[in-house]
């Protein structure tokens, strides 16, 4: 997509219209080459998380950062208490939220193994409950077994949950905004990985990592996402109490997205530019 948006923006800029880009791509991670095509072509680029300014900035792109637009959309939080009363689970049980991805392919990769996790954690950690969130796309009968699934209460499984299995993605930004610890995991088929591992320019993958600026969530890929790592890791978070620390460096995390308002200020600032 940022390829046929850059192609585009040279098309209209031939035309003298002039061109911003509203959430950049993410050239830190991958391929940083496009940011001259960014700079010759963007009037103005306008970005969600706070350390891409300074990387525009350095390279000669005028930039602002505008903040992240989550923060909209978890502006009014759901009640966790409420939510954990409907699915009986009481206050000293420990509900862990198993969010496989939104796409099948990704789900069915994953979630086998986090299902297998569970099994683990139940048997060293009593009081332990589990829930599986499904995306809108995906039907609970791709979770099959023995754990309790919901269809499109994402946002209801992180608030409710105490600690989270998520899929790497944007999940992870919106449970950072939740405020609810988690651990995130990913598998790729190996042809993908060792095309796409000499590109990768990043150390942690998780944007929550990213955004904090160091690891502050543990993360789990490929072959470590076994569930026996899983289960390893998300029992000694809950027996060493990591969950409070977590929380504050999520804290920290939500800090750096920004304030509510992001559209409305990259509004403002083509307003400006204008």
């Amino acid at each position: 997509m940022p390829d046929f948006i850059l192609r585009f923006a040279a098309r209209v800029r031939d035309h003298d219209v002039p061109v911003f880009y509203y959430i950049s791509p993410q050239l830190w991670a991958w391929r940083p080459g496009r940011i001259r095509a960014i700079r010759k072509l963007v009037r103005r680029m306008l970005v969600i998380f706070e350390f891409e300014e300074e990387i525009y900035r350095r390279a000669g792109v005028d930039v602002a950062f505008v903040g992240h637009p989550l923060l909209d959309v978890l502006s009014d939080p759901p009640d966790a208490s409420a939510l954990r009363r409907e699915w009986n689970i009481g206050r000293d049980e420990t509900l862990i939220g198993l969010l496989p991805g939104s796409r099948s392919r990704q789900f069915r990769a994953l979630f086998p193994r986090m299902r297998a996790a569970a099994e683990r954690i139940s048997r060293d950690v009593p009081g332990t409950r589990f829930l599986v969130a499904c995306a809108p796309g995906i039907s609970p009968r791709f979770a099959n077994g023995p754990l309790p699934a919901v269809r499109d209460r994402t946002y209801d499984v992180m608030a409710a949950s105490d600690l989270l299995l998520t899929a790497s993605g944007t999940a992870t930004i919106e449970a950072a905004i939740l405020g609810t610890p988690m651990i995130v995991t990913y598998v790729v088929n190996l042809l993908t990985a060792l095309a796409l591992g000499p590109l990768i320019r990043v150390r942690d993958y998780a944007m929550v990592n990213i955004v904090a600026g160091r690891r502050v969530m543990p993360e789990l890929y490929q072959f470590k996402a076994k569930p026996e790592l899983l289960a390893r890791e998300a029992i000694s978070i809950l027996r060493e109490n990591r969950l409070a620390e977590m929380k504050r460096c999520l804290a920290e995390v939500r800090g750096k997205l920004g304030k509510p308002g992001a559209s409305r200020r990259a509004a403002e600032e083509i307003l400006r530019a204008l």
